[in-house]
Protein backbone atom coordinates (compact mmCIF):
# COMPACT_ATOMS: atom_id res chain seq x y z
CA UNK A 1 0.00 0.00 0.00
CA UNK A 2 1.24 3.50 -0.49
CA UNK A 3 2.73 5.01 2.61
CA UNK A 4 2.41 8.39 1.79
CA UNK A 5 -1.04 9.91 0.45
CA UNK A 6 -0.14 10.38 -3.51
CA UNK A 7 -1.27 13.95 -4.69
CA UNK A 8 -4.15 13.97 -7.44
CA UNK A 9 -1.65 15.03 -10.40
CA UNK A 10 0.88 11.76 -9.31
CA UNK A 11 -1.93 9.32 -9.32
CA UNK A 12 -3.04 10.46 -12.59
CA UNK A 13 0.17 10.48 -13.80
CA UNK A 14 0.59 6.59 -12.76
CA UNK A 15 -2.44 5.81 -14.02
CA UNK A 16 -1.74 7.45 -17.27
CA UNK A 17 1.76 5.41 -17.59
CA UNK A 18 1.79 2.42 -20.03
CA UNK A 19 3.32 0.09 -17.69
CA UNK A 20 4.92 -2.25 -20.03
CA UNK A 21 6.46 0.32 -21.86
CA UNK A 22 7.83 1.96 -19.10
CA UNK A 23 8.80 -1.59 -17.39
CA UNK A 24 10.78 -2.17 -20.92
CA UNK A 25 7.77 -5.26 -21.75
CA UNK A 26 6.83 -3.86 -24.83
CA UNK A 27 7.76 -7.22 -26.55
CA UNK A 28 5.72 -9.45 -24.31
CA UNK A 29 3.31 -11.92 -26.43
CA UNK A 30 -0.61 -11.01 -26.14
CA UNK A 31 -1.15 -14.23 -23.93
CA UNK A 32 2.39 -13.05 -21.16
CA UNK A 33 0.74 -9.53 -21.22
CA UNK A 34 -2.97 -10.95 -20.07
CA UNK A 35 -0.40 -12.65 -17.43
CA UNK A 36 1.10 -9.69 -16.40
CA UNK A 37 -2.19 -8.18 -16.11
CA UNK A 38 -4.26 -11.05 -14.09
CA UNK A 39 -0.92 -11.04 -11.53
CA UNK A 40 -1.49 -7.24 -11.27
CA UNK A 41 -5.10 -6.90 -10.66
CA UNK A 42 -4.37 -9.55 -8.13
CA UNK A 43 -2.17 -8.22 -6.38
CA UNK A 44 -4.07 -4.47 -6.32
CA UNK A 45 -6.62 -6.14 -5.31
CA UNK A 46 -5.26 -7.32 -2.11
CA UNK A 47 -4.29 -4.19 -1.44
CA UNK A 48 -7.58 -3.06 -1.70
CA UNK A 49 -9.36 -6.06 0.30
CA UNK A 50 -6.34 -4.76 3.09
CA UNK A 51 -7.56 -1.43 3.25
CA UNK A 52 -11.17 -2.16 3.36
CA UNK A 53 -11.34 -4.65 6.07
CA UNK A 54 -10.07 -1.15 8.40
CA UNK A 55 -12.47 0.59 6.53
CA UNK A 56 -15.73 -1.36 6.99
CA UNK A 57 -17.95 -1.53 9.79
CA UNK A 58 -19.31 -4.89 11.32
CA UNK A 59 -22.38 -4.49 9.48
CA UNK A 60 -21.08 -3.80 6.32
CA UNK A 61 -18.87 -6.89 6.80
CA UNK A 62 -22.21 -8.83 7.32
CA UNK A 63 -23.90 -7.13 4.26
CA UNK A 64 -20.85 -7.85 2.46
CA UNK A 65 -20.76 -11.47 3.75
CA UNK A 66 -24.20 -12.06 2.59
CA UNK A 67 -23.86 -10.88 -1.27
CA UNK A 68 -20.53 -13.21 -1.43
CA UNK A 69 -22.59 -16.16 0.29
CA UNK A 70 -24.91 -15.23 -2.38
CA UNK A 71 -23.41 -14.41 -5.34
CA UNK A 72 -19.76 -14.71 -4.98
CA UNK A 73 -19.07 -14.19 -8.92
CA UNK A 74 -20.82 -11.35 -9.88
CA UNK A 75 -19.03 -9.00 -9.91
CA UNK A 76 -21.37 -5.78 -10.95
CA UNK A 77 -22.75 -6.38 -7.45
CA UNK A 78 -20.18 -6.61 -5.76
CA UNK A 79 -18.75 -3.76 -7.46
CA UNK A 80 -21.82 -1.75 -6.54
CA UNK A 81 -21.76 -2.86 -2.93
CA UNK A 82 -18.51 -1.02 -2.67
CA UNK A 83 -19.23 1.88 -4.51
CA UNK A 84 -22.76 2.29 -2.31
CA UNK A 85 -21.15 1.44 0.72
CA UNK A 86 -17.46 2.83 0.67
CA UNK A 87 -17.08 6.79 0.83
CA UNK A 88 -14.31 6.96 -1.89
CA UNK A 89 -13.83 3.89 -3.10
CA UNK A 90 -12.93 4.91 -7.00
CA UNK A 91 -10.38 6.86 -5.19
CA UNK A 92 -8.90 4.25 -3.35
CA UNK A 93 -8.79 2.13 -6.41
CA UNK A 94 -7.32 5.06 -8.31
CA UNK A 95 -4.85 5.01 -5.38
CA UNK A 96 -3.53 1.81 -5.52
CA UNK A 97 -3.32 0.83 -9.25
CA UNK A 98 -0.94 4.17 -9.20
CA UNK A 99 1.16 3.03 -6.34
CA UNK A 100 1.55 -0.35 -7.56
CA UNK A 101 2.42 1.28 -11.00
CA UNK A 102 4.53 3.53 -9.32
CA UNK A 103 6.38 0.66 -7.23
CA UNK A 104 6.71 -1.58 -9.91
CA UNK A 105 8.09 1.48 -11.96
CA UNK A 106 10.48 2.92 -9.48
CA UNK A 107 11.83 -1.07 -9.11
CA UNK A 108 12.58 -1.24 -12.52
CA UNK A 109 14.35 2.26 -12.58
CA UNK A 110 16.56 0.94 -9.36
CA UNK A 111 17.38 -2.64 -11.58
CA UNK A 112 18.64 -0.53 -14.42
CA UNK A 113 20.60 2.08 -12.55
CA UNK A 114 22.24 -0.51 -10.91
CA UNK A 115 23.33 -2.78 -14.30
CA UNK A 116 26.57 -1.73 -15.31
CA UNK A 117 26.62 -0.10 -18.27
Amino acid sequence: MPTTTPTPADIQKYLNANLLTELGMDAMTPEEAVAFFDAFGSIVWQRIVLRLNDMLTDEQKDKLDALLAKSPQNQQEIGEFFMTEVRGFSQMVDEEVAGYKKELMDRMGAVNAAMPA
